[in-house]
């Protein structure tokens, strides 16, 4: 019996979610290793009003930097509209700073999808900032907000 519960809830957590397709854009001072968007069955990653949606990202640092600072935007209609944050500090979002080079990192940031957000598909442009203001790492990733 306990077999089949670990079988079940391994199916069930994989439906969750799978490895994202994204795309670099700038990644400077690091290098991304993988991109995972949870919960997200299928691409593109459908976000649902009033859920949480977790943000992983693991990258190598290939500088050292104190500071973190997470920069989301949306591209609607290949306009970037920034999208606030509440939790921009990428050292506290696990990640210990100060990074140093040749750090394996795993960052990862939790977002509300309000309600409020109209229905659309647009592409998410994420950075991750160091001291200097350079890319720690950058990625886009196509979504959709809808119910």
């Amino acid at each position: 019996m306990f077999l089949r519960i670990c079988i079940f809830s391994c199916i069930i957590l994989g439906a969750l979610s799978i490895p994202v397709v994204w795309k670099d854009c700038g990644s400077k001072t690091g290098g991304i290793k993988s991109v995972d968007v949870t919960p997200c069955g299928a691409q593109p990653c459908v976000l649902k009003h009033n859920s949480n949606v977790t943000m992983k990202v693991q990258f190598v640092a290939n500088a050292m930097s104190k500071t973190l600072t997470s920069v989301v935007h949306g591209i609607i209609a290949g306009v970037p509209v920034p999208f606030p944050i509440p939790n921009p500090d990428g050292c506290k979002s696990n990640v210990t700073c100060p990074v140093k080079s040749g750090d394996m990192n795993t960052y990862s940031n939790v977002l509300f999808v309000n309600p409020s957000y109209p229905k659309l598909k647009l592409v998410v442009k994420w950075e991750l900032k160091d001291d200097s203001t350079n890319d720690m790492f950058c990625f886009v990733i196509p979504v959709s907000i809808g119910d």
